[in-house]
């Protein structure tokens, strides 16, 4: 619309929906004993691609700046930026940091039910090439969204707008944030809920399927 000079009213976004849609979370089971997480930490969790585009170097360097705290940051997944980020965390010697491989579509659904917060991030730079459509996921599953995005991305947008969640910018201020998180509990729970409420009420998969309709029928001339 702004570059090309095409009429905005010719123009309509019809948003991404959760893929895998998770409504319903299950009991966590025993996926924190699993993996050797606290029952008592706040639990972070990164799911999906360790891709370059992803920007995940400043959670390490988070997690080092949050040894005292009672957190871990778990990275579910594979990509080819994991073999480094693991051997950062090693030499660091952090002890706050798990990672493991691609879980099965059953223990998927419980590694989100026992997290408490999930991350979006992106590189600086990335942030007009890609949108991380596992935000929805999480938003579908009630979990806030951890970001570590730069402003003019569609999630950064979200976050300043939508009580679902918080943003940081660089490695010191997502510690800030997570570690005001350990102390305010409730207000990791309230953001959860508020991502579902607001994945219910505009993102979720019969929205979209709404809205496809009805600009199908409007193209037809129907009423």
């Amino acid at each position: 619309v702004e570059t090309k000079g095409v009429h905005e009213g010719r123009v309509d976004v019809i948003s991404l929906w959760a893929s895998p849609e998770v409504m319903d979370l299950p009991d966590a089971g025993d996926i924190r004993e699993r993996f050797g997480i606290s029952d008592s930490d706040l639990l972070i969790t990164h799911t999906g691609n360790m891709g370059i585009i992803h920007g995940l170097e400043p959670v390490i360097d988070a997690a080092a700046l949050l040894v005292d705290a009672p957190v871990t940051f778990l990275f579910v997944g594979d990509g080819a930026t994991k073999a480094d980020l693991e051997s950062k965390a090693r030499d660091l010697k952090l002890k706050n940091v798990k990672f493991v491989s691609f879980q099965s579509s059953d223990d998927y659904p419980r590694i989100l039910a026992a997290s408490d917060a999930c991350f979006v991030t992106l590189r600086p730079g990335m942030e007009k090439y890609s949108l991380p459509s596992k935000t929805f996921t999480f938003m579908a599953a009630g979990k806030p969204i951890v970001g570590l995005l730069q402003p003019g991305n569609d999630i950064s947008e979200i976050l300043s707008k939508s009580a679902v969640g918080w943003n940081s910018s660089n490695a010191t201020e997502l510690a800030s944030l997570v570690r005001r998180l350990c102390e305010k509990r409730e207000d990791v729970e309230i953001a959860g809920r508020n991502a579902k409420e607001l994945y219910l009420a505009r993102y979720s998969k019969s929205r979209a399927i709404e809205a496809f309709e009805l600009r199908l029928r409007q193209m037809l001339g129907e009423d």
